[in-house]
């Protein structure tokens, strides 16, 4: 399973389908760190759309040697609906404390399923709730067995001041905040510090701090654990930039807890053709302790359009050897909203397999952001039972007029429709359905989804 971009780095709570193959990357820490420079430098990727009908995204799929393993769906309302300002905006991936936290899809809720052993299982929930200008006031995480939430505030720059978390059991709401991180600012409105108080303890528990250049570069990151009464230094980043400001060299150095202090951990290289903010080239490299040097594991050549869009990137590995791995195409529509990508494993004397080992498909729908009909209120809510069903579901709504049904499955493929129902509560026999995710859509007499939910067949 891989990223969707190469550049972009998501954790697996709600998006397990995009972990990639050739990142190794054990910290997570450093890995956000020059992906967020990365992606400040990209330019706009605007989709352009009409001030009328927009375009929002409300699934995507992951496929492995030919078998569906994982889906994520996007549900909205209140004319809510993806930006696709940048390659982010693919994702509901909301990193509330990170360094740049990133949320531009806009969607209530999500949910990602992912197929084990021949069974299809809902393996984490984020739902959002907004203020006025569309920024979000909490953030609620739940796994099986694990609840998280995030509540911030903000200055007035709108830049976040404070942020309240909470954790706990699924069994037991996640509403005892536990933590709160205080973020400090600069006059230029840059991240200088930021600093985390243990609320059951009411004492420090961590604090990371930034340096940048006189141009606002981010040379530097250094984060802290409060160990008995000291700030002991666990991780250290540090950036190298060109003359166009362009990253070219990041490298870490962690504290692995052996009394040895900060060691050199990963160095990542880039280089750029031309006057292109995209990375052409991406080296990666580990410290190895033997040799005393930085050894080279991984290379990635990407290429882009004529929109600057990643059009297809290449994995070279080193083992014995460097031997080329995977190759990695995009396609888009007309809007510059990525479609799917593929990836081709390499058969060797320079050509790849025809067919995908693995591929990624986006499902888009259109909206209207200002129209009433889109909007899903608490007035038209739908409920679906059993879920998980085997031979049947039960649907019911407050629906009041005439309204139509459709269901998609993990593909978007419609799989059922009915139309002029004035039934509240009404039974679907889904028995001849294939085992995993669908969508039923509630339909409203223009047409306008109403309502949807997600259910799954065992």
């Amino acid at each position: 399973m891989k990223h969707i971009l190469p550049l972009l780095v998501l954790t697996t709570s709600s998006l397990s389908a995009f972990a990639a193959p050739h990142n190794k990357k054990a910290n997570t820490q450093h890995q956000a760190m020059y992906n967020a420079i990365l992606q400040k430098q990209l330019a706009s990727n605007s989709a352009n759309k009409p001030t009328g009908i927009q375009r929002r995204l409300v699934a995507n799929s992951y496929t492995l040697n030919g078998v569906l393993t994982d889906t994520n769906h996007y549900y909205y309302s209140n004319g809510r609906g993806s930006t696709h300002s940048d390659v982010t905006s693919y994702f509901d991936e909301y990193y509330i404390t990170a360094l740049d936290p990133v949320h531009t899809i806009l969607c209530d809720s999500s949910t990602n399923s992912h197929l084990y052993s021949g069974q299809w299982y809902k393996t984490g929930t984020r739902s959002y709730t907004y203020d006025a200008n569309t920024r979000i006031t909490k953030m609620l995480s739940q796994s099986y067995s694990y609840i998280t939430s995030y509540m911030p505030s903000y200055n007035s720059a709108g830049k976040f001041e404070v942020i309240t978390m909470a954790d706990t059991m699924a069994t037991v709401p996640a509403s005892t905040p536990k933590s709160r991180m205080y973020i400090f600012y600069d006059s230029q409105n840059r991240r200088t510090m930021d600093s985390t108080v243990d609320l059951k303890t009411n004492t420090p528990s961590g604090k990371r701090v930034y340096v940048y250049s006189a141009n606002g570069n981010r040379l530097q990151f250094n984060s802290y654990q409060y160990t008995g009464g000291n700030w002991d230094l666990t991780y250290r980043n540090i950036n190298w930039y060109d003359t166009a400001n362009r990253l070219i060299i990041s490298t870490a150095e962690i504290d692995f807890g052996m009394g040895n202090g900060l060691e050199k951990s990963n160095k990542d290289s880039f280089a750029y053709i031309g006057n292109n903010k995209q990375p052409a080239y991406h080296k990666d490299f580990n410290w190895d302790d033997v040799l005393g040097e930085w050894v080279a594991d991984e290379i990635i050549l990407s290429q882009y359009n004529a929109a600057n869009l990643l059009d297809t990137y290449y994995i070279i590995r080193y083992t014995t050897q460097w031997d080329t791995i995977e190759r990695d195409a995009y396609t888009y529509d007309a809007n510059n909203l990525m479609l799917r990508s593929n990836g081709y494993l390499y058969t060797g004397n320079g050509s790849f397999s025809t067919t995908p080992y693995d591929q990624t498909i986006m499902y888009y729908e259109n909206y209207f952001p200002s129209a009433v009909s889109n909007i899903n209120t608490a007035n038209n809510t739908l409920e679906i039972y059993p879920n998980p069903a085997n031979e049947s579901i039960s649907i019911k709504t407050d629906y009041p007029d005439g309204y139509s049904i459709q269901i998609n499955d993990q593909l978007g493929k419609t799989v059922y429709t009915e139309s002029n129902i004035h039934e509240l509560q009404k039974s679907i026999g889904v028995a001849a359905f294939a085992p995993g995710s669908y969508i039923i859509q509630i339909k409203g007499n223009t047409g306008a989804t109403i309502a949807q939910k997600q259910f799954i067949k065992d």
